[in-house]
C-alpha cells in the first residue's frame, strides 16, 4: 500500500486537485492524507470529491486548529474508522492477508493540546493489540539535532513526547530524503513523521518512508510504502479523460480511425497509438512534473545543510514552473 501524508497548503486553490492527481500517478498513492486549516464543511467536501478516491473522512477544522482528510481507494485496501477526535484519525486497515492501525495526527502548534492529545494517544494504545503505525505533524522535534535556527531546542516539550511514544510502544521507523519536514526562512525543524509499533514493524519489514518536497507547502509530505504479497494484474488499455485536454489527441484519434476497415481493427489500431502516444509524448508532461520534483528535493536538501536567500527564491520560481 503506498500512502501520502500531507501537512498541505493552498487545498482550497484551483489548482489543488490537479496536483493530487499528479501525485496519485507519480507515486501511485492508495491512501492520502491531508492536514489542513480553515477549509471545512461543503468547502471540504467539494474539494475531496474532485480528488478522485472512492472514499473518505475528515475532522474539519476549527480556523486554524485541526482538519485531517483521510481518502482511500477502496479497490486496494479496506478502512474502518475505529475513534477519532479534532486531532487524530484512528482507522482499521486490511489488504490481502493484512491488517493493522494506522494513525493519522495532526498536533496542535499550542503546548497544553499537545499534551492532551499525548494523554489521548496512551489511552488508545492500551487497546491495540497488534500492528500500529501512527504518523503526521506531531508539531515537535523530538532531538535537538532535528531543530536548525530559531531559539533554543525545547526540551522539556520534546521529553513529553518521547514519554509518550515510549508509553505507547512506539518508535521513529526512519526515513530517506531531506531531514528537516518543516522550513520557515532559516528556521528548519522535522516536525513530520512515522512511527509504529514492534508488531508493525515485523510485519512489514518490507517498507520505505521518503520525505518529498511538494509544490506551495513548508511541510514535506511523508510517502510511506508497504509491501504486501500479491499478485500483479494484466494491465488493459485504461482511457485516461485528461487527453482529452491536449491539443493533439484529436489528430491521434483521426489518425486511428481513418481507415476503411472494420471497428475492430480500428479499435485495435486506436489503443495501440494512443498507447505509444501517451507513453512518448503525453507521458513528457508527467516525466517534466517528476523532473522538477527531483529539483525541489535536491534544493531542499541545500538548504538543510546551509540557508541560502537565492535557493529560497529559486524553489519558489520552481514551484510556479509546475503549475
Amino acid at each position: 500500500m503506498n500512502s501520502i501524508i500531507w501537512n498541505c497548503r493552498g487545498a482550497g486553490n484551483k489548482l489543488f486537485p490537479g496536483l493530487i492527481r499528479d501525485c496519485k500517478r507519480m507515486y501511485n498513492i492508495d491512501f492520502l492524507a491531508i492536514l489542513v486549516q480553515r477549509i471545512s464543511g461543503d468547502k471540504a467536501s467539494s474539494v475531496i470529491r474532485r480528488l478522485g478516491f472512492d472514499d473518505s473522512f475528515r475532522v474539519d477544522a476549527v480556523g486554524f486548529s485541526g482538519g485531517i482528510w483521510c481518502l482511500w481507494k477502496t479497490t486496494e485496501v479496506s478502512i474502518n474508522v475505529i475513534h477519532y477526535s479534532s486531532s487524530v484519525i484512528h482507522l482499521e486497515c486490511k489488504k490481502a492477508n493484512m491488517h493493522w492501525i494506522f494513525s493519522i495526527v495532526y498536533a496542535s502548534p499550542q503546548e497544553h493540546l499537545r499534551s492532551s492529545l499525548w494523554t489521548e494517544l496512551r489511552d488508545f494504545s492500551n487497546s491495540v493489540s497488534g500492528p500500529w503505525c501512527l504518523g503526521g505533524d506531531f508539531n515537535q522535534a523530538l532531538f535537538a539535532h532535528e531543530k536548525r535556527g530559531g531559539g533554543a531546542f525545547n526540551y522539556v516539550s520534546s521529553s513529553r513526547l518521547l514519554s509518550c511514544l515510549n508509553d505507547c510502544g512506539l518508535q521513529d521507523i526512519g526515513f530517506k530524503g531531506p531531514p528537516f519536514t518543516w522550513q520557515r526562512g532559516e528556521l528548519m525543524v522535522c516536525l513530520d513523521r512515522v512511527v509504529a509499533n514492534s508488531e508493525w514493524l515485523l510485519a512489514f519489514s518490507q517498507f520505505s518512508m521518503i520525505n518529498i518536497p511538494l509544490p506551495s507547502s513548508d511541510h514535506t509530505a511523508l510517502w510511506l510504502r508497504l509491501e504486501v504479497n500479491r499478485t500483479v494484474p494484466r494491465r488493459y488499455f485504461k482511457f485516461l479523460s485528461p487527453w482529452l485536454s491536449h491539443p493533439d489527441f484529436s489528430q491521434q484519434v483521426r489518425l486511428s480511425w481513418q481507415h476503411s476497415s472494420n471497428w475492430t481493427e480500428n479499435m485495435d489500431r486506436f489503443t495501440d497509438n494512443i498507447s505509444a502516444w501517451n507513453r512518448d509524448i503525453f507521458g513528457n508532461i508527467f516525466k517534466n512534473k517528476r523532473r522538477i520534483l527531483n529539483r525541489l528535493d535536491g534544493i531542499y536538501r541545500s538548504l538543510s545543510s546551509c540557508y541560502n536567500p537565492y535557493l529560497v527564491e529559486l524553489r519558489q520560481r520552481i514551484w510556479d514552473e509546475y503549475y
